[in-house]
């Protein structure tokens, strides 16, 4: 999707990553290519929105929401102090919130951009206390004036990072705007999560340098695991020894947006579409194959240089 864009549209993608569980990932590559076609068609077909919103915080203990408006849609980006994926009904459950309100619609973002133990999982709690938080943000948002404003989209791919270090083809994508005399940014990095220490930083480098309130989110790619053999199958984006360098295209790149800032118009459409997807047998199945491919790779190979890769792809799907 990312090279079809550039190539014959001449426009920068930077996919966000919405709650989500693994039995809707498409079956194939024709199933995606269905998705991005209609995502092309669509391009035409938008509702134009004229005005952005100051972005506001909302926290519930842990839990943390960030949220903008772009006329009647808001925006919010879902996260707390540890994080994994977030269960998918909690995205319609804020989507009816919203309209109840009088909204047109809500994007709801799975932040995924806070990591530390291997195997994590949020409880019941945790969740609710995200959306609580999501609640109280959309509250506000009803509420909250808007301007036009001006914005800017820059996106960097680090030559000198590559799958293994936790960084995937979308590379460092950098959304900022300005209204009512003051600034924002919502990052995206593509990669699998995020060092917690390492998002705050970021945080702290942007407010510090240039006075803009910032948010980081992650794609949840998939595209940087099992490359590693580490427990998790992939490195964690701010785990590495490239944080510096890393945290230097960020500040270039925020830089970049602040120098070219435009008058924007935001444009929104929504469309279903019908597509196979791997669902629950073909996941179940997938992880069976691979626990007795490892049962055998162990009984017959104690030391088998492969061995490290798939029990790294299967704590992934476990």
């Amino acid at each position: 999707m990312l090279t079809q864009f550039k190539d014959q549209n001449n426009l920068s993608v930077a996919p966000l990553h919405t709650p989500s569980n693994h039995y809707d990932n498409l079956s194939s590559e024709k199933e995606t290519n269905k998705v991005i076609t209609k995502f092309k068609n669509q391009l035409g077909k938008q509702i134009l929105f004229p005005s952005f919103s100051p972005m506001i915080n909302t926290v519930v203990n842990d839990a943390f929401v960030s949220g903008f408006r772009t006329g009647n849609l808001a925006i919010l980006c879902l996260s707390r102090n540890l994080m994994e994926d977030l269960p998918k009904n909690i995205t319609e459950k804020l989507r009816r919130y919203a309209k109840k309100l009088g909204l047109h619609d809500a994007l709801i973002i799975d932040a995924h951009n806070s990591i530390l133990e291997t195997k994590f999982e949020l409880d019941e709690n945790e969740v609710e206390e995200i959306y609580v938080a999501a609640i109280q943000c959309l509250n506000k948002l009803i509420k909250i004036k808007q301007a036009p404003a001006s914005s800017c989209f820059s996106q960097i791919k680090p030559k000198y990072l590559k799958l293994d270090d936790g960084l995937g083809s979308a590379g460092i994508n950098i959304l900022t705007w300005e209204v009512f005399k003051k600034l924002y940014s919502l990052i995206i990095l593509d990669s699998n999560n995020l060092a917690p220490n390492f998002r705050n930083t970021i945080i702290h480098e942007i407010k510090s340098k240039y006075n803009v309130q910032a948010e980081v989110v992650t794609t949840d790619t998939h595209e940087v695991t099992a490359r590693t053999s580490n427990p998790r199958g992939y490195a964690v984006l701010g785990e590495t020894n490239k944080n510096k360098n890393i945290l230097n295209d960020i500040v270039i790149g925020v830089k970049n947006t602040l120098d070219n800032l435009e008058p924007t118009t935001v444009g929104y459409s929504s469309y279903s579409i019908k597509t196979k997807v791997i669902g629950k047998n073909g996941t179940d199945s997938l992880v069976n194959i691979i626990h007795t491919t490892v049962k055998k790779a162990v009984s017959s190979y104690k030391f088998y240089y492969g061995l490290p890769l798939l029990l790294s792809f299967l704590t992934l799907l476990i």
